[in-house]
């Protein structure tokens, strides 16, 4: 990794030019650093691909002017899609002179993103060619759709290289009605819905101060490398605001990942020297070195190496990329710096990451916050914390207990607008100026900022998705009529001496009026079948694994409300391991 003092060093025209007002201006900034060295890459038909700054403004401006050439001025135009080159340049294109995006998560079902569009007011929806279906179903309530590459049967002029054909056939002619659109930096610039279901879910409207104000946090902190490589979904904020906006920016070479699907053979292709990544994917890459040493007979090997390592660094000598060459082959060869956020992190993985040769850095946040709020760039010192607010953001402990913990609020530039057409949503969440997180923690001596725990019952992955309970719930009771309760949560059990997790579902279910004298083995298996059915209708990440069954109440309190953990702990207890679904 580079040295910290020397890449602040190289980053010091961008500081000179003073905080930043608005994504046009980003892009104006890094041609001006970055001239016509590539910063992103992508694979196309075999190939690789270079773009530099003045190809994703040249091709922003063409696909701005052509959105406007048909009418969707101040319109919101959402955009599904695999992460890619278009799919950058269409949310470019609209955030900087059209309207407001509205990304999609591409995991989700036709029927939630036709209703999440929807949710959002998009007049127009671009999309890739898998989510057609999609498109379909938004064409009947008359949103018009553009497809992200020709597809059969689609007329050239409603895919984006038609599109920005055509935008630069106007540029040619002297049109500047896109370009000379002013841009409102405190207004809604994007809409991005929260990963729930999609009863659950609000839309987060962030402004191009909040998302700025986010990336100029980012560049003071984070240290930098050459090159990195793009994973996690691009509407994913933490992924786009902290790695592909900024990186632009700063001149990074930037690969984009399409699938993690050979994810190793691209890490070779790619040879990348940073990445954001979510805990799952952190945790996967530590116990797959320490599953391939034992494969191979070196664990022992590897551990020696590891003390010898580790006994250096405390004297200040570090010759972890001598000693761990070899292993982080498999990564590239070049990989030494991960940012992790998402949900909470395997301290261990951490640790033995950084004694291996990759430093981690871990961040809190929220899309609320554009979306991060502290990062802890010493994490393997220090792994069971979040790090340290940034200096542009107020964060107090309201109403801390006598460990000091508290619900976290946050205060700043980054603080999202509001939720989309949602004010009861909207005043539930503030407290004042300040935002009500959802998350409680508390901060040390040292303004380290530690999460130790949820507010509500959201469900959060190891791979960074949210899941509310709550839905679920209520498409169990609403689907089967012999379910008196439900109860849907996170459930957690050890395989090899490896902590788990998976969602479970709890159903107290009435057995006679629906099942005669049916004994209880055969009960068991229709109802297994009937949420399997469930599962069907939901993405994958949101799919039940583990199901118990009880003819019993829950408890509850006098307010009549499920006690849930009294409930988790019991139905645990009581059932074993359940019903694998």
């Amino acid at each position: 990794m580079k040295n910290r003092r020397a890449c602040f060093a190289e980053r010091r025209p961008i500081y000179d030019m003073g905080p930043l007002p608005d994504l046009r201006e980003l892009m104006r900034r890094a041609l001006s650093v970055n001239g016509e060295k590539p910063v992103l890459r992508e694979t196309r038909d075999g190939e690789i691909v270079r773009y530099s700054c003045k190809n994703i403004i040249d091709d922003v401006n063409a696909l701005g002017t052509a959105l406007i050439d048909y009418g969707f001025a101040d319109a919101h135009i959402a955009l599904v899609g695999e992460n890619s080159y278009l799919w950058l340049i269409s949310y470019m294109a609209v955030v900087c002179g059209v309207g407001v995006i509205v990304p999609l998560d591409k995991e989700l079902t036709d029927g939630d993103l036709n209703m999440l569009a929807l949710k959002g007011d998009a007049r127009a929806l671009i999309y890739a060619g898998p989510y057609r279906g999609a498109a379909g179903l938004l064409e009947r309530a008359r949103v018009r759709g553009f497809a992200v590459e020709p597809l059969c049967g689609a007329d050239d002029a409603d895919t984006l290289p038609g599109m920005i054909r055509r935008g630069r056939e106007l540029l040619g002619r002297g049109d500047r009605r896109y370009l000379d659109r002013p841009i409102d930096r405190d207004k809604a610039a994007a809409i991005l819905f929260t990963s729930g279901t999609t009863g659950a879910n609000k839309g987060v409207m962030l402004s191009h101060k909040n998302i700025c104000a986010n990336i100029d946090n980012i560049l003071k902190v984070t240290p930098c490398e050459p090159k990195s490589i793009s994973m996690l979904p691009f509407h994913h904020t933490i992924e786009l605001n902290c790695h592909v906006l900024p990186g632009i920016l700063c001149g990074m070479d930037i690969y984009i990942c399409a699938s993690l699907r050979g994810l190793m053979d691209t890490m070779k292709l790619a040879k990348p020297g940073m990445s954001v990544v979510v805990p799952l994917f952190l945790e996967t890459i530590y116990k797959t070195i320490w599953a391939e040493a034992k494969r191979q007979n070196r664990a022992g090997d590897l551990r020696a190496a590891l003390k010898i390592s580790n006994t250096l660094l405390m004297i200040g000598i570090d010759i972890r990329h001598v000693l761990f060459r070899q292993l982080k082959e498999n990564l590239g060869g070049k990989l030494d710096l991960v940012i992790c956020g998402g949900a909470a992190v395997d301290p261990e993985a951490v640790r033995g990451l950084y004694g291996l040769g990759i430093d981690v850095i871990t961040a809190y946040g929220l899309t609320e916050c554009s979306p991060v709020v502290s990062m802890n760039l010493k994490a393997h010192r220090h792994p069971e914390a979040v790090g340290k607010p940034f200096d542009t953001l107020q964060v107090t402990i309201s109403r801390p207990d006598g460990k000091g913990v508290g619900e976290i609020y946050v205060k700043g530039d980054t603080v999202m607008l509001g939720y989309y057409q949602d004010e009861a949503a909207t005043a539930a969440t503030f407290d004042g100026p300040w935002l009500k997180t959802g998350d409680y923690g508390k901060l040390t001596g040292r303004k380290l900022l530690t999460v130790t725990g949820r507010k509500k019952n959201l469900i959060v992955l190891n791979n960074g998705k949210n899941v509310h309970p709550e839905e679920i719930e209520a498409t169990i009771i609403r689907q089967l009529p012999y379910v008196k309760e439900a109860l849907v949560y996170s459930y957690h059990y050890i395989v090899k001496e490896t902590l788990m997790q998976t969602i479970a579902a709890a159903l107290n279910i009435e057995v006679e009026e629906y099942f005669g004298k049916m004994d209880m083995e055969n009960v068991e298996k229709l109802v297994a079948e009937d949420i399997r059915r469930i599962n069907r209708l939901l993405p994958g990440y949101k799919q039940m694994h583990q199901l118990f069954i009880t003819r019993e109440d829950f408890l509850h309190t006098t307010t009549k409300k499920i006690v849930r953990h009294k409930v988790i702990d019991e139905q645990n207890k009581s059932f074993g391991a359940g019903i694998i679904i």
